[in-house]
């Protein structure tokens, strides 16, 4: 089963989920409240990009406008019509730890405390 993170670098860079598979391989994907984006709205899932190399599959922005847009290779803007589109279900809530790790970035389960 895939895992579920939430991405953030010392210098606050972030991203609002990260899937990684039994394979390493990860999806990130963030959430905007806007009908229009810009470079700098993906500079999270740049930087995720960038930390997880050949781990990373793609990055996503959920938004509000009407197009599925690519906007560099492997990052693309989203439009679902509901959460059930991309298979995304709620998760429940339960406690929060940060987990150890080697890497120059915080990955934390995901969780509802850290959305609320």
């Amino acid at each position: 089963a895939a895992m579920a993170w939430h991405f953030r670098t010392a210098a606050g860079r972030e991203v609002d989920l990260v899937l990684q598979a039994p394979s390493g391989r990860v999806v990130g994907i963030e959430v905007k409240a806007s009908a229009s984006l810009t470079q700098g709205d993906f500079s999270g899932l740049r930087e995720l990009a960038s930390a997880a190399g050949k781990g990373f599959a793609r990055g996503v922005v959920l938004y509000t406008g009407e197009q599925l847009l690519p906007f560099e290779e492997h990052l693309w803007a989203a439009r679902p019509t509901g959460p059930a589109d991309f298979g995304i279900r709620p998760l429940g809530p339960r406690p929060c730890e940060s987990i150890g790790s080697p890497l120059p970035f915080a990955l934390l389960p995901y969780c509802h405390e850290h959305h609320r």
